[in-house]
């Protein structure tokens, strides 16, 4: 079994609701804000960066999306990125 510690850090409008493992993935539930402002989900290895964009980016709808990526480190951190088109 995969164990790993993950950590969230929120960003603006949007937020993370749900980061969970399965199977070597790791899922990731967030909600986008809405009004025209696109969601990039983001991952580093540290807090402080740098960080790299994973998926293609969300125009905001108010709506919860999910992001399926392989796990490939024990510890990482996400966070939606907010950002005017």
């Amino acid at each position: 079994a995969v164990r790993a510690i993950i950590t969230v850090v929120p960003e603006r409008f949007s937020f993370i609701s749900r980061v969970d493992s399965q199977g070597g993935n790791v899922r990731i539930n967030y909600w986008t804000a809405s009004g025209g402002v696109d969601q990039q989900v983001e991952t580093a290895s540290e807090v402080g960066g740098p960080w790299q964009t994973v998926g293609a980016p969300v125009a905001g709808d108010g709506r919860q999306h999910e992001l399926i990526q392989p796990l490939d480190a024990f510890h990482r951190f996400f966070r939606v990125r907010s950002s005017a088109p």
